[in-house]
């Protein structure tokens, strides 16, 4: 993904949380170390998240353009 700056305000993408959920841009997100932007998600709710958790998404292709779920690293019993 973009760095944030270069992503504008209104623009869908995908963003992963334990899968993708569909969401809209909403502002860049300051003061932090990485570069992160707030998002809307679908349902209303809006979140930071960071860049790297996103992928730019298609409205015209009605969520079939969702990327492949991520691999889940196993857990680690200490």
């Amino acid at each position: 993904m973009k760095a944030a700056q270069a992503i504008a305000s209104n623009t869908p993408v995908w963003v992963w949380y334990d899968g993708w959920w569909p969401a809209v841009v909403l502002e860049p997100c300051s003061g932090t170390d990485e570069p992160m932007l707030v998002v809307k998600l679908a349902h209303g709710v809006s979140v930071p998240t960071s860049v790297a958790e996103l992928e730019l998404r298609d409205l015209a292709l009605l969520g079939s353009d969702r990327p492949v779920e991520r691999r889940r690293d196993p857990k680690v019993r200490t």
